[in-house]
């Protein structure tokens, strides 16, 4: 197992907070986070597959209504997002030596991937319609239609190496995007690796 590296499984929930254009609309909500890795045994460089779920709740008025396009209108439909995210992973272990099991340090995280927006045409394409220059909304809404979207994101966390396992504390910038506008969030996660 250490001459291949140390491969490991995770699982993680916290919450999810809208920031940017979104923040308009939702409130926090919920993330689960199920992280698949693999840290190199003899140096800081690892890789790390994210299968995310995010629910932001919905708002009953816009928090800034003059920063709202006219095209925008409230949903009551709490938007959900499922995200796919591929990254890299440099660790910085406290104790400054990398070993076959768990490491407590700070470690760095980014890459990208897709994001599915479940019932997209009622949520954000109401919420945050995507307009070309001539302020038409590009997006026909067509009740509960999806959409994917490529993402990027960068983070990082604290890791507590106990056995063979890490408790982890994570926050990472996600954001996805759309013709012409992002959408953007913050998970914060709390949880436990196990190799």
């Amino acid at each position: 197992m250490r001459r291949y590296g140390n491969f490991y499984v995770g699982i993680g929930a916290g919450a999810g907070l809208p920031v940017q254009g979104i923040r308009n609309a939702y409130d926090p909500g919920v993330t689960v986070d199920v992280p698949l890795g693999w840290d190199a045994p003899l140096n800081p460089l690892g890789f790390r597959i994210d299968l995310g779920y995010t629910r932001f709740n919905a708002r009953s008025t816009f928090r800034d209504p003059g920063a709202v396009s006219n095209a925008a209108i409230l949903t009551t439909e709490n938007p959900q997002v499922w995200s796919a995210l591929a990254n890299l992973k440099l660790r910085l272990p406290f104790l400054g030596h990398f070993g076959g099991g768990a490491t407590s340090g700070l470690y760095a995280v980014g890459g990208g991937g897709i994001n599915y927006f479940r019932n997209y045409g009622t949520t954000f394409a109401l919420t945050n319609p995507e307009l070309d220059q001539n302020g038409t909304q590009t997006y026909s809404s067509t009740g509960s239609s999806s959409s994917t979207r490529l993402a990027l994101d960068i983070g990082g966390g604290l890791s507590w190496g106990i056995g063979m396992s890490e408790l982890f504390l994570e926050s990472r910038y996600v954001t996805a995007f759309t013709p012409t506008r992002r959408a953007s969030y913050v998970p914060i996660l709390l949880g436990l690796t196990f190799r």
